[in-house]
Parts: C-alpha cells; structure tokens; sequence
C-alpha cells in the first residue's frame, strides 16, 4: 500500500540553494550492495513509515527472496526495488514494485522519501520511474506490452492530521494519470496472523493510445486480482470469502466484457474528509 510520495529530478540535483545532493537511482540486485541497501531501506525508512499500519509491510525475509529469484525465467511475479543513494551510501527514498507476468500488470507496493528530502518531487519522480522501468520489464518477461499499473492507498485516515496527506497524495495520483476502480476492493493478507488491511482502495494506471481515454478491461482486472491473491502467504477464512466474492463480481463483468469503471480518485474520495 502507498502512503508517502513527492518528488523530482534525482541524479545531480540541487535540493536546496545551500546543499547540493547528488542522489545515484540504484535498481538493487542480488548482490551484498544491494542487499544491503535494501535493509538500510526497510529498516530507516518503510519500516517507521508504516509503524501505525504494519499489516501493511511484507517481512524483509520475503523481499529479499523476491529479489534473489528476480532472474528466474520461470518465475511470473518479480519484486523490483528501486533506491535514491547519495554519496555516502545514505538511503534517501526508493520504491518497490512488482511485475505480474500472468496478467500483464504492474503494482506499485511501496514508495517512500526520506522526511528531510520531502516535498520536493522525488516521490513523483520514484513512480514515474517505476512505471517507466515496468514498461520496459513487461515485453522482456512476457513478450507483449503492460496493460496496467495497479496501487493500493488509503481512503481516509482516523488521525485528523493526516487527512491532508491523504488528500496530497490522492491528488498527486491524479496527476500522474491514476483513476479509482470502482470495486469494493478486499487486499490479500500479506503473511501468516496479518490482518487483511480494511481502510485501502485500487488505483490503476492504464497507459492509453494516443488521443484517447484509459479504459481498463475486466479480463486484465480479473486477472490481475487472481495473481495477486495467488502471490500472497496465506488468507483468513473472512477475507478468502469477501475476496470471492470481490472475484465473481469482477468475473461477471468479465462475460459481459464491457470496460470496468474509473473514476476521478480525488472526487470520489475527498468528500470523505468533510462528512
């Protein structure tokens, strides 16, 4: 699920009129470098991110497997991670995404930026990169082009002061081309005793012809939510059932193949906040 984003331009960029940060992007690999910074990430940064939420969280454990059988030709699913370095090694944001090679889909599971480099594009430009890099990873693996890029978030929030996070970040999605899917979205647990999260929607990003709306079909919905589900640890007898019945919903839209519907996240979610 994503939380905090906001970013720019990474390589040599000036951050401040008095500092000067020159930020390496780092796609980590199964190497003591990458599997190091990959630690320094979850530890620093996603792990105090998600401190109220940890349901949320995947085990360090289960990443760096992911990342140890990222080359594996017989594997569909493939975690990436892509980390902002500056000089020093020093871990100042990264994102982790997924590729789903079954249903041509990408997810974006984690962004994060470090507090004191917030507010100044590098989570905008972390997804943008990510999408960009799952553009290139799909023909590679699959042999045919992405068809979505999916990202769970939060709806609301209970704390009053992050409602305006909420907000930003709903209307950065936006902007970046995210639309709503309009589905009473049910996540997979993420790992034995973990709590399916309950306050999270899907957003998805449809690359579209040119000069024309996304639209999203039902077939590539349905099988990406099948794969995911597939993809996780285990599920509770509850959730398994809500899913179901989340799956034949979409799998009946499926039949009648009509495009599923999208809606403005900012419109549909906003309003929230003021009731």
């Amino acid at each position: 699920a994503i939380f905090i984003g906001s970013l720019g331009y990474f390589n040599r960029l000036n951050m401040a009129k008095s500092n000067v940060y020159r930020l390496e992007e780092v796609h980590v690999t199964n190497t003591p470098r990458g599997l190091g910074l990959l630690k320094v990430f979850y530890d620093s940064l996603l792990t105090p991110t998600f401190a109220h939420c940890p349901e949320h969280m995947d085990e360090l454990s289960v990443l760096e497997e992911s990342i140890g059988i990222q080359s594996d030709p017989d594997t569909p699913d493939r975690l990436y991670v892509t980390l902002l370095v500056d000089a020093d090694d020093n871990v100042c944001g990264g994102v982790l995404y997924e590729l789903y090679g079954r249903s041509f889909s990408g997810l974006l599971s984690y962004v994060v930026v470090a507090p004191h480099l917030r507010g100044r594009g590098l989570g905008k430009q972390l997804l943008s990169t990510a999408v960009n890099y799952l553009r290139e990873l799909c023909p590679k693996h699959t042999g045919k082009e992405l068809e979505a890029v999916f990202l769970e978030t939060e709806k609301s929030s209970a704390e009053e002061q992050n409602e305006k996070i909420v907000t930003t970040r709903l209307h950065l999605f936006k902007a970046l081309g995210y639309r709503l899917l309009n589905l009473d979205y049910i996540q997979p647990s993420l790992g034995p005793e973990k709590p399916s999260a309950k306050n999270l929607v899907l957003l998805v990003y449809v690359p579209p012809p040119p000069e024309e709306k996304p639209t999203l079909s039902p077939h590539t919905l349905s099988a990406f939510l099948t794969e995911y589900a597939l993809s996780c640890s285990s599920c509770d007898g509850q959730t398994c059932e809500r899913q179901a019945k989340m799956l034949q919903r979409v799998r009946a839209a499926a039949l009648k193949n009509e495009p599923w519907p999208l809606l403005d996240p900012v419109r549909a979610l906003e309003p929230q906040f003021s009731s």
